[in-house]
């Protein structure tokens, strides 16, 4: 956070340097930054102490890279036929008269206007187009599900490795454990999850769409409407995700795991947004980091040990800035679906009243401290006394 703020204000200070109009708005998002990582100083320590827990647990269990790696080609398998069934229905049709053609000379036709159209074009049958349909649907489900069955393994690893006993070595077979959860017991559970997914994924492309076609983006009220259903799909999305990693862990099914890790949440939880907000924008600027000095010691290597010519050093550096960057997000991928699980394991130990890992616990209750001392300030301040036994701490 710290380097991402160094890095807006030197640019900021160029940008003032060099007379650039738009100073005085990389100035306002520099400073912005800076309040954001001071004021939020605690939580971004809650969030180093889970992304330093999530990485051991990850490091002890790396079958679950093994596990994603074969559910993406799982999904690559069902969805390339599906596509190349997609273009084969497009054969089914017939040639007819082009409706835009009025006029027929020299073996070319014209249109309403002069202008030159096909004299014929392809008519597809009436089965084709609801068979796209039943495609696109078939596609989105099915890698709504790769992701819900991603997170329920991750989140059943997690778990036995985080509630194993203290001094606990080997987690063998831990992994193998949850996938046949997964695709055995749980299976009705991950497919109704994929089909939350599904429909929230297909009402928000309508929604787009429409927005689009009817260019509402100066209407106020419009604009209010899609992001309210901007906000519904993202609470929606953040739910299903906690709730797959209760019913990893519980073994409920979807709706029962959702209301269970949200009456979870509320009872012991503190500061929902910094588990899903700071780790991603974090380790997503990090990514990039590692990437773009990956790219540029390429270039440099290119250009000075290999006597490369400049544009061969500069493609050089940008396909490792690029083969870098998809390769650290797909482990950061992996990692911040840990954190998630580590997030709601913490939840859990706090419910029972257990220490499992006390260093997080350490970090965890320092922030529900100072966070309890800032209510009761507030409190004091406006009057109000706070209700005894039921702390307000942000929730989902």
């Amino acid at each position: 956070m710290i380097a991402e703020v160094g890095l807006m204000a030197a640019y900021t200070l160029y940008a003032m340097m060099t007379l650039d109009g738009n100073w005085v708005l990389l100035l306002v998002f520099t400073l912005l930054s800076a309040l954001v990582a001071y004021t939020w100083r605690d939580e971004l320590n809650l969030v180093a102490s889970m992304i330093s827990v999530s990485t051991i647990s990850l490091s002890d269990n790396p079958h679950l890279v093994t596990v994603t790696i074969g559910l993406q080609c799982l999904v690559m398998a069902f969805v390339a036929p599906m596509a190349w069934f997609a273009v084969q229905a497009s054969q089914h049709g017939s040639a007819i008269i082009n409706q835009y053609a009025t006029e027929f000379s020299n073996d070319a036709c014209t249109g309403y206007y002069g202008q030159s159209v096909d004299c014929c074009k392809w008519n597809i049958d009436s089965w084709v187009g609801p068979y796209y349909a039943l495609v696109v649907i078939a596609c989105v489900w099915f890698t709504s599900c790769a992701l819900e069955a991603r997170m329920y393994v991750i989140g059943g690893v997690v778990s036995q490795w985080y509630f194993a006993p203290a001094g606990t070595k080997s987690f063998k077979g831990t992994t193998r454990t949850s996938v046949s959860n997964a695709y055995g017991p749980s299976f009705g559970t991950i497919a109704y999850g994929g089909f939350v997914i599904t429909v929230v994924e297909i009402i928000r492309s309508m929604a787009n769409k429409s927005r689009r076609e009817r260019n509402n983006y100066g209407n106020p009220l419009c604009c209010l409407f899609y992001a309210m259903l901007d906000c519904i799909f993202a609470v929606i999305e953040y739910l299903s995700r906690f709730a797959m990693i209760q019913a990893s862990i519980t073994g409920e099914a979807f709706c029962d795991a959702a209301r269970s890790i949200n009456d979870l949440l509320k009872r012991n939880f503190l500061l929902a947004y910094g588990a899903y907000a700071f780790p991603k924008h974090i380790l997503g600027f990090l990514v990039f980091v590692l990437a773009a000095l990956l790219g540029y010691c390429v270039n440099i290597l290119s250009k000075h040990v290999f006597a490369a010519n400049s544009l061969g050093a500069i493609v050089n550096g940008i396909g490792s800035f690029f083969i870098a960057y998809i390769v650290l997000s797909f482990f950061v991928m992996i990692l911040l679906n840990c954190v998630d699980a580590v997030f709601v394991c913490y939840a859990l130990d706090k419910d029972r009243a257990a220490v499992h890992h006390p260093d997080l616990h350490k970090v965890f209750d320092e922030v529900t401290r100072k966070q309890r001392a800032i209510e009761e300030s507030d409190a004091e301040g406006m009057e109000e006394p706070l209700i005894s036994g039921k702390p307000k701490y942000a929730s989902m």
